[in-house]
């Protein structure tokens, strides 16, 4: 089978193709036209899909937001341990309780003070289900937040949740109480402030995000003065501004593009490993043909993912042999891959009681948020139709793909990527119940494992269940199973700029070189 490989050098052919046409000058030397480095352009995919924190989950919109709002922990940037930040200590006080010690003389963007109300408000927030946040179901188990003083908070939770720090690092960003009572969300929304290093100035969509260094943030002003988010959904677009010396980070390189990227003088390639992990949803939460669990365990037979690896990833992948990847603490190595074997795959969908050629499916793919997302899919297409099954990849700019999967309209599979994920239980409890926002499936055996594991309230017994519910999850091929990427990022060489595994884009700590 020559898929993959055919579809990699087409993407090759293409690199070269934007080279070839692009000005001597900048396909020659990257570089900025002003006078000055005080600014730096980020090349994103799609706009923020909301300027409130803890409303959207999404890594692009997180990207944007992370440089106006902090969290109250934070993970570090190499070793992804949690690390103080807003808050600078945290203790569970008994098995449900988590005392957290704020950080004194910290101020929002409009000099409102930050104290323990901004944390209750916040939680407030996340939790009215009139504001629909998506990170909701993160913080189910917060039954209080309570404060003795101005710079102690105390969570209560209904549960044991040995993970809440990660949480709180990872999906809490601070809203400024005052400021929103004052003016409302509506305003809010489009006039935000917070803690961060950068201020808000504007933003126009479908082009940018502009932002300004804070002069009073609690860690110092920023090296970099304004920071500019440009939006340019198309991977070949992208690298043409790059190329053009119009931005100077640009993110998911496709792994094809990397020689002409490091052809160009002023401009070098960064590769890192990321936690994050892709996957193929079948969705079975309407009648048809995947809610047979014979024709999704058929589907991952018929796909040759190590070929995928090697012929469309160039490499630049780890598969993951289930639902949770490698750097995942609850892992389980027992857990087999699925081989290819397209005769076994014929079998089963027989078994179901169809014929290959009788099976139509709709699989949407995102086109631009994943290095080669469009082209593994119409390899995944392909590797399908060898054995008979008719597959209708529909591509679509990001937001438009991720609106389709939140209103449960992406069709019979749809394309993702998940991280980063560093616990169980912030894969397994959000990926597998179909009320949740990113699911494509619900079975009630495998719902009930999930609340088994998050309600077990010792450590050993909590690893015992997630391990049953990736065996559950195995056999049930919700998925088709595939990798973790390796993000590749095209940055000019002027900047002194390092990405993290969980693709936070960190520019608080970005200087231009010498």
């Amino acid at each position: 089978m020559h898929t993959g490989r055919s579809l990699a050098a087409r993407g090759a052919m293409a690199a070269l193709a934007v080279s070839m046409l692009l000005p001597a000058s900048a396909s020659a030397a990257v570089h900025r036209a002003a006078s000055g480095h005080d600014t730096v352009s980020v090349a994103i995919g799609s706009d923020a899909l909301s300027l409130i924190p803890d409303t959207i989950v999404d890594a692009t919109t997180n990207w944007q937001l992370q440089q106006i709002y902090d969290p109250l922990l934070a993970l570090d940037g190499k070793t992804e341990a949690v690390i103080p930040w807003l808050a600078t200590s945290w203790k569970a006080t008994s098995p449900t309780t988590w005392t957290l010690t704020l950080r004194h003389g910290v101020r929002f963007q409009d000099g409102e003070p930050f104290d323990a109300s901004a944390v209750q408000f916040t939680m407030s927030y996340i939790q009215n289900p009139a504001n629909k946040s998506a990170v909701a179901a993160y913080f189910s188990a917060v039954k209080s937040v309570t404060a003795p003083n101005p710079y102690t908070v105390v969570f209560h939770l209904s549960r044991f949740v040995p993970f809440f720090p990660y949480l709180l690092a990872t999906e809490f960003l601070v809203m400024p109480p005052k400021y929103i009572q004052q003016h409302g969300l509506k305003y809010f929304a489009s006039h935000p402030i917070g803690t961060g290093p950068y201020e808000f100035v504007s933003q126009t969509l479908g082009q940018n995000l502009v932002l300004k260094a804070n002069p009073h943030y609690w860690r110092g002003k920023p090296a970099i003065q304004n920071v500019v988010f440009d939006v340019i959904p198309d991977f070949s677009a992208r690298l043409s501004a790059f190329l053009a010396g119009k931005v100077d980070i640009i993110e998911e390189l496709p792994y094809t593009d990397i020689p002409v990227v490091q052809r160009a003088n002023g401009a070098r390639v960064i590769l890192e490993p990321s936690a994050r992990f892709d996957y193929i949803a079948l969705v079975n939460l309407k009648p048809g043909p995947l809610d047979n669990v014979k024709v999704r365990q058929a589907l991952n037979y018929a796909v040759n993912v190590p070929l995928l690896i090697r012929d469309v990833m160039d490499g630049h992948a780890i598969r993951d042999p289930g639902a949770l990847p490698r750097t995942n603490s609850g892992f389980d190595p027992a857990i087999r891959p699925y081989t290819y074997n397209p005769s076994l795959a014929k079998k089963l969908i027989e078994e179901a009681g169809y014929k290959p050629q009788d099976l139509n499916l709709t699989f949407s793919c995102s086109n631009g948020r994943y290095p080669m997302d469009s082209e593994v899919c119409q390899a995944v297409a392909a590797e399908l139709g060898q054995i008979g099954i008719h597959v209708h990849v529909i591509s679509d700019a990001w937001a438009v793909h991720l609106t389709k999967i939140i209103n449960r309209t992406a069709g019979d599979m749809f394309y993702l990527g998940w991280g980063p994920s560093l616990y169980p239980q912030d894969t397994l409890g959000y990926l597998f119940e179909g009320n949740q926002t990113y699911s494509g499936f619900n079975d009630p055996a495998l719902t009930a494992l999930i609340t088994k594991a998050e309600t077990a309230t010792t450590l050993a017994a909590q690893k015992a269940d997630w391990n049953a519910v990736q065996v559950k999850i195995q056999q049930l091929a919700p998925w088709i199973f595939l990798w973790q990427q390796d993000d590749v990022y095209g940055v000019v060489k002027w900047l002194h700029w390092q990405p993290r595994p969980d693709e936070e884009i960190d520019l608080f700590d970005a200087h231009p070189v010498g």
